[in-house]
């Protein structure tokens, strides 16, 4: 059933399709800009802002409908309209009847002829999965393209699923939805899966109490020439949107922490008050994010979508090393070594078991797909105990959490210093 909003030179309503009668011009709308537009003529009229709020009330994907500003409720109807969810035809009048006058029968007519056979409908299924385990993950936010062209949100069960029934044969188109992500909220796509999900367990706990996404996530390492903004436009996204990806603020001061704790930057901009990158950065990661889509689906079949959080899920081919500065140690360990390796998965961890190394100062980087990350820059190893950035760590690790020193808060900027970290450039600032 089709829903759609339906306009005269005087109102608007909704109505389901089929189930109205009447003659109707259907309205094509590819910008959310024109199809706001078009809705925001219906403004004056209580009438048309009321069907409005209604329509959007039937599916309110989390949103406050009765809060919402009439012009906001316009602006999510424009998107919904553009993403096919509803559509907007102008009815026109009745034409006239025009009786006509029966033919004389004849003996030699021709039979009717016979009712054109209906289309068997049939459904199609998604299932996500852990690519570490093989378990479901739940609540991942698919929109999904019918055959039909219409498009809409599904939330996977605690089975990591997504059945939809009574469609019409041929191929769907599957996306994720990138917007507000954040990187405790977006998986990264592994591959298209063949197996099932590990029947153990419904899905790993999970970091957010809302829908999570699927995207291409890129662990960029940082280069002098790069800005936030830079890699944010390369990405079509702003500034304040890549900033919120990976650490939750577009607060200038708090980018700046983690500029400095996250990222490993310790350069700053001439004027001494933000951080800004570098070819030395370590670990120097950002995570980048890219719209991921999977078009020309089978009807018909279960798709199975392996995904990995870059944040939480032990993933089995991560290997980690040890290095003593200097040289002369360096013990690998990977994922999948399980005399030296032990799952924890009350915590979701990994617990890896270098054995006797001798006394000194080590690194200790993690190789991900091919590529090594700095996770502890400094540990000492001497013969009362480890420490950590200069904490003290136990044997069993239950209490300590990773991270760097804290160093002297920076001042706050001014607004006119605000653009440093966002644009740097090596010749000039912002």
């Amino acid at each position: 059933m089709k829903r759609v909003l339906l306009a005269n030179d005087r109102t608007m309503r909704l109505v389901h399709l089929p189930g109205e009668s009447g003659v109707f011009s259907f309205l094509e709308y590819h910008s959310a800009d024109d199809a706001r537009h078009y809705l925001e003529r219906f403004a004056h009229d209580t009438g048309a802002v009321i069907q409005l709020r209604r329509a959007l009330a039937e599916d309110s994907y989390g949103l406050d409908v009765p809060r919402m500003t009439d012009d906001e409720v316009f602006e999510e109807m424009a998107h919904r309209v553009v993403m096919r969810q509803f559509g907007i035809a102008e009815q026109i009048p009745d034409p006239p009847v025009i009786i006509e006058k029966p033919e004389p029968a004849s003996s030699s007519s021709e039979p009717p002829p016979l009712p054109r056979p209906t289309k068997k409908l049939t459904w199609i299924e998604f299932q996500v999965i852990w690519d570490s385990t093989g378990k479901p993950v739940k609540n991942v936010r698919l929109v999904v393209r019918t055959p039909d062209g219409v498009e809409n949100y599904h939330d996977t069960n605690s089975e990591g699923k997504v059945r939809i029934d009574e469609i019409e044969p041929g191929s769907c188109d599957l996306r994720g939805d990138l917007k507000a992500a954040k990187l405790a909220d977006t998986l990264d796509f592994v591959a298209l899966g063949s197996g099932s999900a590990s029947s153990d367990g419904n899905g790993a706990a999970q970091s957010t109490s809302g829908a999570l996404r699927i995207a291409h996530i890129e662990a960029h390492k940082v280069k002098k020439s790069d800005s936030i903004k830079s890699l944010a436009t390369a990405a079509g996204m702003t500034w304040q949107e890549l900033s919120k990806f990976n650490w939750g603020t577009d607060v200038p001061n708090e980018i700046n922490k983690h500029l400095r704790d996250d990222v490993g930057c310790t350069k700053k901009t001439k004027d001494g008050y933000n951080y800004m990158f570098d070819d030395s950065d370590d670990p120097g990661i950002m995570f980048i994010p890219r719209k991921w889509t999977q078009l020309g689906l089978a009807t018909g079949s279960t798709h199975v979508i392996r995904v990995l959080d870059l944040e939480e899920d032990p993933n089995p081919d991560e290997e980690l090393r040890v290095r003593k500065e200097g040289g002369g140690v360096e013990v690998v360990r990977s994922a999948s070594d399980t005399g030296n390796v032990e799952r924890d998965e009350k915590r979701r961890l990994l617990l890896f078991n270098f054995g006797l190394v001798s006394p000194g100062i080590y690194r200790v980087e993690m190789k991900n797909r091919d590529q090594w990350f700095t996770v502890v820059r400094r540990l000492e190893v001497r013969l009362e105990g480890c420490k950590v950035n200069g904490n003290s760590i136990s044997e069993n690790l239950n209490d300590f959490e990773l991270g760097h020193p804290i160093e002297d808060e920076p001042d706050e900027p001014t607004p006119d210093e605000l653009g440093d970290f966002i644009d740097q450039d090596t010749s000039k600032n912002v």
